[in-house]
């Protein structure tokens, strides 16, 4: 293969690289939105921790 085929095909795979690693975070950011926090909620407001912040509710 010529140098250039090489180049166009390392940029097609960084570019990939680039889309997959945006889709896991945005997976992982779901995941912990719909499952964890709602399964934290609740020990946490039983513990008192919930509004720490002082967000109103």
């Amino acid at each position: 293969m010529s140098d250039e085929l090489l180049r166009q095909l390392i940029d097609g795979q960084q570019k990939i690289e680039r889309l997959l690693n945006q889709l896991v975070t945005i997976a992982i950011l779901f995941f912990v939105l719909t499952v964890i926090m709602p399964a934290v909620t609740p020990i946490m407001k039983h513990y008192g921790w919930y509004n720490t912040l002082g967000w109103p509710e």
